[in-house]
């Protein structure tokens, strides 16, 4: 739902959407400033849809993820 306001009220943002699985297989990274960086596209805002239940981390890729996108400077 928010990222189709968001499109409606502003045509330059881009979003994407992934799951902390998929993430974990991109190769998602830090620059050295920590942006987080996610298919060569740096990502400002993280809206996340899941990963309040234990079962959204079936294995500790998916925590690593996390970690890393807490210690970006994406909010």
């Amino acid at each position: 739902f928010h990222e189709f306001q968001i499109c409606q009220l502003c045509l330059k943002v881009k979003i994407i959407r992934r799951s902390l699985t998929s993430l974990a297989s991109e190769g998602v990274k830090l620059s050295p400033n920590k942006e987080l960086i996610v298919s060569n596209m740096v990502v400002t805002v993280v809206y996340y849809c899941s990963g309040y239940e234990l079962e959204a981390y079936p294995t500790g890729k998916e925590c690593d993820i996390r970690l890393l996108i807490e210690s970006s400077c994406a909010i």
